[in-house]
């Protein structure tokens, strides 16, 4: 599955892992979805994450995190 494919794939209610880079990753959950962006809750926070650039977190400056599958291990 492309990168893609995968971020067309999710839908409200999917879980997915947040890669932090040296952070690691973070288990979250989809909670609204629309053709441009993906609204996902972990913990008590929610993020942006934008569709059209792979999956990075919308903010202002240059994303170090970005939506991967549940199936990538965390490390």
């Amino acid at each position: 599955m492309t990168r893609r494919e995968f971020l067309d794939s999710l839908t409200v209610g999917d879980r997915v892992n947040i890669d932090m880079g040296s952070r690691g990753l973070v288990p979250a959950k989809i909670i609204k979805s629309s053709p441009g962006l993906l609204h996902v809750k972990f913990g008590s926070e929610v993020r942006r994450f934008v569709r059209k650039d792979g999956g990075t977190l919308y903010s202002p400056s240059s994303s170090k995190s970005w939506l991967v599958p549940m199936e990538v291990a965390h490390v």
